[in-house]
């Protein structure tokens, strides 16, 4: 059974001019709000980390780019 996510998104600081900022999030279960533990992050299609024990995760990446969540 596939679980509905929320994604907290932290905001998105600009770093560079070339638009590469750092994105921080949080990923929980929809129902329980419970953190999920190695949910992978993709930014444009390229799975680039996963979230930690607490579900909290953090890249450098374009805050344009395509960003999702799978579990």
């Amino acid at each position: 059974m596939k679980k509905f996510i929320y994604i907290l998104l932290g905001v998105c600081f600009v770093t560079h001019i070339s638009e590469q900022g750092t994105l921080q999030g949080r990923v929980i279960d929809a129902t329980t709000r419970s953190p999920l533990v190695s949910a992978t992050i993709t930014v444009a299609g390229k799975a680039i980390t996963t979230t930690d024990k607490d579900g909290k995760f953090s890249i450098a990446c374009n805050p344009l780019a395509d960003i999702s969540v799978s579990y």
